[in-house]
């Protein structure tokens, strides 16, 4: 029965707060609108400072309406509205930014992001390109064309922008990460664990990095190792559902089916809709002979995800033992048509 292994890719929030308090627009000095809408902006950074996200969106509302050519300000809202995770409303800024003012090269970086958020990746690098073009050295341009390009699958040229991002910021952390991600994709596995070891001496504070590195020791058999990473990242971050997931998936390698149950409770008690952890539990409580616990779990699998083939292949198992033959036969037909090429020899 097979297990998937998730690598998480370093999920870096775009723009590292906001900018500065004085705005980078032409503002005609006794103007009394920019001025006041200056004064807007201004408390818009200290409420956003504080974590006073709907505060700031308002003192920032304020800023463009008394102020509508206010680049910066329309910029900053939307870095307020990416915070809370509203890439739409987030993008709409970031299109007037650029509106008014076209070289704004964050609010270029800023909309490729949230294109990239809202399922755009064309969009999204031509975007990056145009930062780049922009601002040749600015080490975000590179990076996160560098995680569209991760995205499309082209880790090869992904490690490409990685490695310009490193070259002009080599203290990032997280391109550090990011390379190792794409070299570990690409077969690289030194490379991705050089990387890896470079991103967590850089922010040992990186709950992901460790993630990270515990696939790749799980993709090395080094279970044991697996787990110490996990372990760390879990201590890091008790709220991580990946690490807990990935943890099983370790404890599962070395046939320790109790402890992975354990460890996928708690990943699906932190994240419900985890398919994946329903889907290892799944095959974890098959190796304890509890068929209709696994049963539950494939089920549930496939109820959060209509497209898992490997749950469908699973729950055939499943469903075999328990003498329904019938619904087997349909499971491995449905997911054979999912791609999951093994099914066939279970339907011979």
């Amino acid at each position: 029965m097979s297990i998937k292994i998730c690598v998480l890719f370093a999920g870096m929030l775009l723009v590292p707060g906001l900018m500065h308090a004085a705005p980078n627009d032409t503002i005609r000095i006794g103007d009394h609108s920019a001025l006041q809408a200056e004064r807007f902006y201004n408390e818009g950074i200290r409420l956003f400072n504080q974590n006073r996200l709907e505060d700031a969106l308002k003192a920032f509302d304020k800023a463009v309406e008394t102020y509508p050519e206010y680049a910066q300000a329309y910029y900053n809202r939307g870095v307020v509205k990416q915070s809370q995770f509203n890439f739409p409303a987030a993008l709409a800024d970031f299109e007037k930014a650029l509106e008014i003012n076209p070289e704004h090269t964050l609010a270029h970086l800023a909309r490729g992001y949230a294109l990239s958020e809202t399922g755009q990746p064309e969009k999204a690098m031509k975007s990056f390109d145009q930062a780049i073009k922009i601002a040749p050295d600015h080490y975000l341009g590179w990076y996160l064309r560098g995680v569209a390009l991760f995205w499309l699958g082209e880790y090869g040229r992904a490690v490409q922008d990685f490695s310009r991002a490193i070259e002009l910021k080599p203290d990032y952390a997280p391109a550090w990460n990011d390379r190792g991600s794409a070299r570990q994709m690409a077969g690289n596995t030194s490379g991705a664990m050089a990387d890896f070891q470079q991103a967590m001496l850089l922010d040992p504070s990186m709950h992901f990095t460790f993630n990270n590195m515990g696939n790749l020791r799980n993709e090395m058999q080094q279970y044991n190792e697996a787990m110490e990473y996990f372990t760390t990242a879990i201590r890091l971050n008790p709220n991580y559902a990946m690490a807990y997931n990935n943890r099983g998936i370790a404890r599962f390698n070395m046939e320790q089916f109790a402890e992975a149950v354990s460890d996928y409770n708690r990943a699906i008690e932190l994240n419900p809709v985890f398919s994946q952890a329903y889907n290892n539990r799944g095959n974890a409580r098959y190796k304890l002979n509890d068929y209709q616990g696994a049963l539950a779990d494939f089920s549930k699998a496939i109820e959060l995800n209509p497209g898992y083939g490997e749950a469908y292949l699973n729950r055939g198992i499943v469903q075999e033992m328990l003498r329904d033959l019938d619904s087997a036969r349909n499971d491995w037909q449905k997911a054979l048509e999912l791609g999951v090429s093994i099914a066939e020899s279970y339907l011979k």
